[in-house]
């Protein structure tokens, strides 16, 4: 049975052969100890192509899920030296997050640690990033780790642009997930005066949303601040008018009030709300207001939308605004 493993590991690493790793990982997953044994030892001289294998990167997982706790140190081994080099790979990152979940905590640190020697390669890697977003998550249970203070030793001054990228972005909404209060301040501080820069960014709002949804009162605080103080630029902007639409459902209602009235007030040209009312991204902020807002802020928006109401009916992007306007009227009766 062991040559018959061996050729079929053979034969998944040069000819990417699906069926034989589904087969030996269907060994390891129900027979016996013996067998799955075999199957996991025949293995051991080809851990590293199996890793980067289409097909064998799923038989290692399937190890480091069912393999005894020597077993899985055994191909944790074989991956020590090569952790940046695997986590960067379209299939060898799948193995590591796993591995990182499986192995004891003092090989987590090893691949911690070979982690940081390429940390400005890896955080944003397409692939790596998730590993990282895996270490985040680590409960350590013995080790003391500082983690995040090493972390932002090294990237201090590149979070604001860390958010703002299609893979930092996810880390950086790990980091806030997973670590403590402390650990995610420096981050949070460094991107505080980039908070504009960051909502606008296609990647970097979503950072920002994440902070209204779960951040402390003056980290929302500080953001509704920066939507107060450039309300309309970022209403009519593709992607910090989605930070404008979540601030508004959170905020206080001291907050919205202020909202509305600098989005209302009378300047030179008519008020902001009657350049958002139709614009393709303002009128999903428009109509947030309308349906959030209490009875009194909602009457001052209608009665400036009203006199635009055949505008609105034949634009694409107003004609929601004009129904919920219509919809208002019909239960307030109101003229």
């Amino acid at each position: 049975m062991r040559s018959t493993f061996k050729a079929m590991v053979e034969k998944i690493v040069k000819s990417n052969d699906q069926s034989a790793s589904l087969y030996l990982q269907q060994q390891i997953k129900t027979e016996s100890d013996a067998i799955k044994n075999q199957v996991i030892e025949s293995m051991m001289p080809q851990v590293l192509s199996l890793v980067r294998n289409r097909f064998g990167n799923f038989l290692i997982q399937c190890a480091l899920e069912f393999g005894s706790q020597h077993q899985i140190k055994q191909l944790g081994m074989k991956m020590k030296g090569h952790v940046v080099q695997l986590a960067c790979d379209r299939f060898g990152c799948h193995v590591m997050q796993k591995a990182i979940e499986r192995v004891d905590e003092h090989m987590k640190l090893d691949f911690v640690e070979e982690m940081f020697q390429g940390v400005q390669d890896t955080l944003t890697h397409r692939f790596s990033c998730h590993v990282w977003q895996r270490i985040f998550e680590i409960k350590w249970k013995k080790e003391k780790t500082d983690i995040m203070k090493r972390m932002h030793k090294i990237m201090n001054g590149q979070w604001p642009s860390i958010a703002n990228d299609e893979n930092g972005s996810l880390v950086v909404q790990c980091i806030f997930e997973n670590c403590s209060e402390s650990n995610k301040q420096a981050i949070v501080q460094e991107m505080a005066p980039h908070t504009l820069e960051i909502a606008k960014g296609q990647w970097g709002n979503w950072v920002i949303q994440h902070l209204l949804d779960h951040g402390t009162v003056s980290e929302q605080e500080h953001i509704m601040e920066v939507v107060l103080q450039h309300a309309y630029s970022m209403s009519i902007d593709q992607y910090a008018s989605k930070v404008v639409e979540k601030s508004i459902k959170v905020s206080s209602k001291k907050s919205l009030a202020l909202f509305i009235e600098e989005i209302t007030k009378p300047i030179p040209g008519g008020p902001h709300i009657l350049q958002m009312m139709n614009h393709q991204f303002g009128n999903y902020v428009v109509q947030n207001i309308i349906s959030i807002a209490d009875t009194h802020q909602r009457n001052i928006c209608v009665k400036l939308l009203v006199p635009h109401l055949n505008v609105l009916k034949g634009s694409k992007h107003g004609q929601r605004v004009a129904s919920l306007c219509e919809k208002y009227l019909r239960s307030q009766k109101y003229v």
